[in-house]
């Protein structure tokens, strides 16, 4: 089995650590500027914990970086030697930024949301892998399949045009179930009244396009309807966004009705 340093103390490195550990691997150190928050994740490791990259230790066989996108600039010209194998996990940078500080270099890009709480479900967990060559992305693929049940090999472009969409899937949804919440408790109303219907459309998908689905007054040109809605809406941010989506709903309803 393979010993690993963790850059990075987020929640995607927590579940790469857990699932590390889990498959038999060790985790030798786990770096972040804070030094609490990298104390926290090494205990449940039993690794070494730090706040400076130069104390970065050589000995791993391959350290793998979860951080946000902007942090690599910062991070990497402070190494203290040339990394063996270095490893990304986001969505829309380059394996080639390692290129100047590692031998071998990679990408392995976890495609599902990883918040403290949702490590507790098990969640599947889709990884994308890239290597620099064709020896590292063995390596790497490796180590993935380990890891998960669900990888596949995903060169940058098409890594990128899947952070996007995942994005417009998960990110932006999310931010609608808040504000739905919001309407919701604001008038006193359980957010679990919209339970059932959050998990139906999800179970919908599986079997049918978002278009087979669409349901909602824009989709049936309900103006009335939709007009008493913008009414209820105490929030312009809100009201801006019902009537974009509302547009972009009318949309779709044209554009199926072109299809042969």
């Amino acid at each position: 089995m393979a010993v690993f340093t963790l850059i990075g103390s987020g929640n995607v490195a927590w579940w790469f650590a857990g699932v590390m550990v889990k498959t038999g691997h060790t985790v030798k150190q786990v770096y972040s500027r804070n030094m609490s928050h990298a104390q926290a994740l090494a205990n449940t490791c039993e690794a070494e914990a730090i706040d400076l990259p130069a104390r970065l230790r050589a000995g791993s066989d391959g350290y793998l970086f979860a951080l946000s996108d902007h942090a690599y600039s910062e991070i990497l010209p402070l190494l203290p030697f040339r990394l063996p194998v270095a490893i990304h996990t986001a969505g829309m940078l380059s394996r080639d930024i390692f290129s100047p500080y590692a031998e071998n270099y990679g990408v392995i890009y976890p495609c599902q949301t990883l918040s403290r709480v949702a490590l507790m479900n098990n969640p599947v967990v889709p990884l994308c892998v890239e290597g620099h060559n064709k020896s590292s992305e063995t390596m790497i693929w490796k180590w993935a399949n380990q890891w998960s049940s669900t990888c596949c090999l995903l060169p940058e472009t098409e890594r990128q045009y899947l952070h996007l969409s995942a994005v417009f899937a998960s990110n932006f949804p999310n931010i609608l179930y808040a504000i739905a919440f919001n309407i919701l408790k604001i008038n006193q109303l359980s957010p679990f009244l919209l339970m059932p219907l959050i998990q139906n459309s999800i179970q919908q998908l599986q079997n049918f396009s978002p278009e087979e689905i669409q349901t909602g007054p824009a989709i049936r040109k309900d103006k009335e309807t939709m007009k008493k809605h913008l009414n209820l809406l105490t929030s312009t941010r809100w009201k801006e966004i019902y009537i974009v989506l509302s547009k972009e709903i009318e949309k779709m309803g044209k554009d199926i009705k072109k299809l042969p």
